[in-house]
């Protein structure tokens, strides 16, 4: 299964609609002035509200070039990144706190997205 086409053409059908209830439980995880990296961000429901609601400064990543360029529209710091093929291009300990909502679970190889995430996370985030 090539999971960059699947989703590529989920993100074409799919609108930003969001269980903000979801999102509404991670929000009090970040606080003002953190530097956040999402992992698989979608179109950036969840970083939009992290940089509006909590004053963080968010990077997020996806999978997708269509989520990643509507990420963008809304002016996020996003970028494609497909973790099973690259690895995260920022150095380690650079986040204060690392996020994936609803997507590592999808992911082939979870251990290796565990640990690149665990790499970029700053001792005690």
């Amino acid at each position: 299964m090539d999971l960059v086409a699947w989703y590529e053409a989920y993100w074409a059908a799919k609108d930003d609609t969001v269980d903000h209830s979801r999102l509404d439980l991670m929000l009090p995880w970040v606080q003002s002035g953190q530097r956040v990296f999402q992992l698989d961000g979608g179109p950036g429901m969840l970083a939009e509200r992290m940089v509006k609601e909590r004053g963080a400064e968010v990077v997020m990543t996806d999978l997708t070039h269509q989520a990643t360029r509507r990420a963008q529209a809304k002016g996020l710091n996003a970028s494609q990144l497909d973790i099973a093929e690259q690895d995260i291009p920022w150095p380690d300990a650079s986040f204060d706190v690392v996020v994936s909502d609803s997507a590592i679970e999808h992911h082939f190889d979870p251990a290796r997205s565990f640990d690149e995430l665990a790499r970029i996370l700053k001792p005690g985030g």
